[in-house]
């Protein structure tokens, strides 16, 4: 009799729990599409590029940038609860959250454009950019042509002549502002950029400086690593091991001399995000050592990385980069 009803019990509160996963999902969903109306209150156009230039300008001027600070908690909650993983009846759709919340940086930004465009039947996806010292996330709309909207810079492709494909565009520096505000410095290097749609294969290329170079302090923290690869152009993307942003992304670190790279892990490496390296570097607890010569590359195949439940993360961040050419050796 114990036995059952502690069973009964365990049933109930996963029941309970249950409801209260698909009552959640439907609120923020509920408050999601009355956002999305609210950014396209006051317009009457009707074409698929009309709607989505008014939606881009509208959401340009509603989102708070570089900011969480209204939705604290659902901010850290929406990569889980948003985990393509989860089953349709409990994950909430991409952008959802975004667009609930309609603050943050520039993919939350896209995600949250994507949702709204869907809200009048426009199909889109979250694009991202890498540069050698930056990266953004903007959105690709397909129409007759694909058109570039960016709701966080304020940029677009769209003209009265109509849609202009993103390369040509920039080709061109044809590449439209929607106001003075708008950021001009990104868009002058799009032809430096690295660019894909969210999912798609990307590779991501990058010089290893060919010097005795400390990147990032022993901190536990991995800001300070990412901000000195971004002084040294290695992008801002390998301050971690793993899988952090997209499973299509191919990241290489090229050495242009023979030299050894030694990764400084936040924490001890495991195989779930090992797996993406190649070659396998020699694991001593939070260190991974490379020893390279002139034209090889450490790749990371980011797909390739498994999730630690107990974590819910795919990756590891990188607390500390040491590159010292062959030359120099003690």
């Amino acid at each position: 009799m114990m036995i059952r009803a502690l069973l009964l019990t365990a049933l109930c509160l996963a029941l309970a729990g249950l409801a209260v996963l698909i009552g959640f999902r439907s609120y923020i969903i509920y408050k999601a599409d009355q956002h999305a109306e609210e950014v396209y209150a006051g317009t009457s156009v009707s074409s698929a590029p009309a709607i989505s230039l008014y939606a881009t300008q509208r959401l340009y001027q509603m989102f708070r940038h570089e900011t969480y600070a209204d939705h604290p908690i659902l901010s850290r909650l929406r990569p889980y609860i948003s985990n393509a993983r989860l089953p349709d009846f409990i994950r909430i759709p991409t952008g959802a959250t975004e667009t609930v919340m309609m603050e943050g940086w520039c993919d939350d930004a896209g995600r949250a454009l994507t949702y709204i465009l869907s809200k009048r039947n426009v199909e889109s996806r979250q694009f991202n950019f890498v540069g050698p010292s930056n990266a953004h996330s903007a959105v690709i709309a397909q129409f007759d042509k694909p058109a570039l909207l960016d709701p966080y810079y304020g940029y677009h492709t769209i003209t009265q002549n109509g849609v202009v494909p993103p390369e040509e565009a920039a080709a061109k520096h044809a590449l439209i502002p929607i106001d003075e505000k708008s950021n001009r410095a990104f868009y002058a290097h799009f032809d430096k950029l690295s660019m894909g749609a969210q999912g798609d294969e990307m590779t991501i290329t990058a010089a290893l400086p060919a010097k005795k170079v400390t990147l990032g302090s022993i901190d536990g923290k991995t800001d300070d690593a990412r901000d000195d690869m971004m002084k040294n152009d290695m992008t801002p993307m390998w301050n971690y091991i793993g899988h952090k942003y997209d499973r299509g992304w191919t990241r290489e670190l090229i050495a242009d001399e023979a030299m050894q790279v030694d990764i400084i892990l936040t924490r001890p490496a495991n195989e779930n995000v090992l797996r993406t390296l190649t070659p396998a570097p020699v694991v001593n607890g939070t260190k991974l050592t490379w020893n390279l010569l002139k034209g090889d590359k450490i790749i990371s195949k980011d797909g390739l990385a498994g999730i630690s439940w107990t974590r819910l993360k795919s990756y590891i961040d990188i607390d500390q980069m040491l590159i010292t050419p062959t030359g120099e050796q003690p």
